[in-house]
């Protein structure tokens, strides 16, 4: 498979995320799979050169959420070269790009919460929690409403966040969990095979 990874950044100050991309992408790799990544870095950004796959930079980007222009519009030019997308975090453009590009696709996307979604951020950041909760009708929630699938480390992150998130105005539960067997297609389950998570909650069709 080809498989497309969409990050924020791949700077190596960004943490968690980065590096399971890397981790995630050289078992990928060894599966046999063919792995590219899109980010909104800038072009010239000094660690590019030495992350382990292809990565199409399309920044600068001049504030916290990471807008470029030129994101969307490039991952809906090249979707049909990719069997599947992953979209790592939440709460940056990237997220909103990726449904703009691949709501009216047949190319599936999953989101990898990457704990973005813990109810504990909650409790410990309240304000930033606040700022987060007024653009989610509008971004967050249409993303992980029409993504494949939403992909938690383990099962306690994924219980934790079908109770905590919030249900939008057509009172529809998101995500509600099916089995593996129930949701992915035959061709999607080689993902299965060659990434780390282990717990599954779809969001479309809830």
């Amino acid at each position: 498979m080809k498989i497309l990874h969409l990050l924020a950044s791949i700077d190596p100050r960004d943490g968690g995320p980065v590096e399971g991309v890397r981790r995630s992408g050289i078992a990928m790799c060894e599966a046999g799979h063919t792995i590219e990544v899109a980010t909104c870095d800038a072009p010239d950004a000094a660690f590019l050169t030495t992350f382990p796959f292809p990565v199409h930079a399309l920044g600068p980007t001049r504030n916290r959420y990471s807008y470029s222009e030129r994101l969307a519009p490039w991952i809906a030019a090249n979707a049909k070269r990719f069997d599947a997308v992953i979209v790592h975090g939440l709460w940056q453009y990237h997220g909103l790009a990726a449904w703009k590009a691949l709501r009216d696709s047949d190319v599936p996307y999953y989101v990898y919460a990457h704990g973005m979604l813990d109810p504990w951020f909650k409790e410990a950041y309240p304000l930033r929690h606040l700022k987060k909760w007024l653009y989610w009708p509008w971004a967050e929630y249409r993303l992980l409403r029409d993504a494949r699938a939403v992909i938690f480390t383990t099962e306690e992150e994924r219980t934790r966040i079908v109770l905590a998130v919030p249900r939008p105005r057509a009172h529809r539960a998101l995500p509600r969990p099916h089995t593996r067997e129930e949701r992915l297609r035959p061709s999607d389950r080689r993902i299965r095979a060659c990434g780390e998570p282990r717990s599954l909650a779809t969001s479309r069709d809830c």
